[in-house]
């Protein structure tokens, strides 16, 4: 009786250890080659033109947002066009696919153009050890006109949902008659209030106090870029070149 009951202990533990194993993340090239090899079809993560009539303005990246070792998919499209940004994010989960459709906006009513924000390739990364939370610090710029501009720092996130947060903006206005410039700056969560531009320089370390600071690198592919080496089944390198942007200088350690 005792034998039976030590025979299943061991097999529980056994069981226990293999669940904790199976739960880690696979290594990153086999992520990468599920990646090349589920592209396009049913629950595939490319954006075709039979579902989108604007597939080609599509741009994409391979990264780990939230740094847990599974694979992520950012699909964004600039509102340049058509004034309809957009941000999807696809995580690969144990050789499965996880969609974050779901986007979470604080302080802020609408998307951000990603795509031509000034910091589109090189944003901020920031670790915060409070939530143990990563997040891309992205500067927006809508021009108005040559004369007026509006500036928006963006903090996202993978946290369940993807998550996008309005920090800060900046309102700048030049004046067409003798030159001069005037600013003025606001806080935008949680709530809107007018800072100095000191406070919006030093606007990070205030909402994410005692967090780390590094620079990040994402490489952006173009739908049209990629389609050739999908329907070739030879995407691997193209998305293991943007993976490697971001794990070369996106890591914080």
């Amino acid at each position: 009786m005792k034998l039976v009951k030590k025979a299943g202990i061991l097999l529980i533990g056994i069981l226990l250890v293999s669940s904790v194993t199976f739960a880690k993340p696979i290594k990153t090239e086999h992520q990468l080659d599920i990646l090349g090899q589920t592209a396009v079809g049913e629950g595939g993560w490319f954006i075709e033109q039979a579902t989108d009539p604007n597939w080609d303005k599509w741009y994409y990246t391979v990264t780990d947002l939230n740094h847990d070792g599974n694979l992520e998919i950012l699909k964004a499209k600039s509102g340049f066009d058509d004034g309809q940004p957009q941000l999807q994010c696809e995580e690969l989960v144990e050789g499965k696919w996880e969609r974050h459709f779901g986007v979470k906006l604080a302080g802020s009513t609408r998307m951000p153009d990603i795509l031509t924000s000034e910091s589109a390739g090189q944003p901020v990364m920031i670790y915060e050890p409070k939530n143990k939370r990563y997040y891309y610090i992205f500067t927006e710029v809508l021009r108005h006109s040559e004369f007026d501009s509006t500036s928006t720092l963006y903090a996202i996130s993978l946290d369940g949902d993807l998550s996008i947060e309005a920090l800060a903006s900046k309102e700048w206005q030049l004046s067409g008659y003798d030159g001069s410039e005037k600013q003025r700056f606001y806080r935008l969560t949680p709530l809107t209030a007018e800072i100095s531009e000191d406070e919006y320089g030093n606007i990070i370390q205030e909402i994410f106090p005692g967090c780390e600071e590094s620079g990040a690198q994402l490489k952006w592919w173009q739908a049209k870029e990629l389609l050739p080496y999908i329907e070739r089944v030879r995407v691997f390198f193209q998305l293991a070149e943007a993976y490697n942007f971001f794990s070369k200088t996106g890591v914080i350690q």
